[in-house]
């Protein structure tokens, strides 16, 4: 065996090694999902009007099912959700006098397969009422069908939110950051994913505007996140928390996706795979790196800023031991059959 065939079966073993332990197969998980029935259009009203004023607006909704579906429209309350900060569904209280300001037209119909229908509402505003109410629009079926669809999806239900301002002297728009860091100060890979947390500390409902900044020392921003690219309102009162991924580079941790949906395990966790984007290839993330936030929102005079930085690290030290462990190996072996190398040719020196 010559020395360049000797190379050349290192430098295979080496690549297949590799490759083998830093990007291993991943397994695939089956999930099903529920056929949707219903569509709600719009899915939220922002509505604003002054003290006294009585306002009327309509919801459509398509009955998406090849049977005639009867439903029924109530009104709920809308509240902050006290992990996540965001709208959902109460049962009103008798404190809760402004869920009787609101009256549907029809109140119970029927909407044929396949077909549209329009819901009429009218909110009458008292002349003492200030600041913000908060409405969920909710559809009942009949006690013989089930109801699904797609709109404001708040606790697996199809419901239509409406945020109410009424305007008067003394509203407060005000925002108070309360936390911003990364899930993980030290990452093997990408993404990064960073959690914002704004409380509402005024008493009318607010939707901040806001990017991430991904720096590193002072070169130009690597990465732009939008923190809250839905526009999704914070109630008073509520602290909501908002996420953002940093996914560009070369090595990225990705859902694994079947048929349009993201697989999970046993456990209900998403199932990822290590993939490398070729076309990212000079996007290699590795060391430390600096995430900026700059929030925006508006205080009914000029625009106010929330502002935080943080660091956090990108260390791919699985692969990094593996690519050294196999340099390791690879000079083992290559020492190995040098050796071998050497004594044929010595056997064939000694037999001249």
């Amino acid at each position: 065996m010559s020395m360049k065939q000797l190379l050349f079966f290192a430098s295979f073993f080496f690549a297949a090694f590799c490759l083998l332990i830093v990007f291993p197969l991943h397994t695939h998980a089956q999930t099903t999902t529920s056929p949707l029935n219903l569509t709600l259009s719009p899915s939220f009203f922002d509505l604003t009007a002054n003290p006294g004023q009585t306002i009327q607006n309509k919801l459509r909704i398509r009955n998406n099912a090849l049977t005639p579906m009867t439903l029924r429209v109530s009104a709920k309350k809308l509240i902050s959700d006290p992990v996540t900060g965001q709208p959902i569904p109460a049962e009103p209280t008798a404190a809760d006098t402004y869920i009787s300001w609101i009256k549907f037209s029809p109140a119970m119909f029927t909407i044929p397969p396949q077909d549209f229908s329009t819901v009429s509402f009218t909110i009458t505003i008292p002349k003492d009422a200030a600041f913000g109410y908060y409405y969920v629009v909710q559809l009942a079926p009949t006690a013989t069908q089930q109801l699904h669809g797609i709109g404001t999806k708040v606790q697996g239900q199809v419901l239509a939110a409406i945020l109410l301002t009424v305007n008067k002297p003394g509203a407060k728009s005000q925002l108070q950051l309360v936390s911003f860091k990364p899930d993980n100060f030290v990452n093997e890979y990408l993404p990064v994913t960073f959690s914002t947390q704004i409380a509402n500390t005024g008493n009318v409902h607010l939707r901040p505007e806001g990017n991430i900044f991904i720096r590193r020392d002072m070169q130009k921003d690597l990465g732009v996140l939008d923190i809250n690219p839905h526009l999704g309102a914070i109630l008073p009162g509520g602290k909501r928390l908002f996420t953002a991924s940093w996914d560009d580079g070369f090595l990225v941790n990705e859902p694994v996706i079947q048929d349009g949906q993201v697989q999970t395990d046993t456990k209900g966790k998403p199932i990822y795979h290590l993939v490398m984007n070729w076309n990212k290839l000079t996007n290699f993330r590795i060391g430390k790196f600096t995430a900026s936030l700059l929030v925006v929102y508006d205080d009914g005079k000029h625009d106010q800023t929330l502002e935080a930085s943080t660091d956090f690290w990108v260390v791919p030290y699985t692969a990094i031991a593996v690519i050294v462990g196999s340099l390791l190996i690879l000079l083992l072996l290559i020492r190995f059959l040098l050796k071998l190398y050497v004594r044929s040719q010595l056997k064939k020196y000694q037999k001249r």
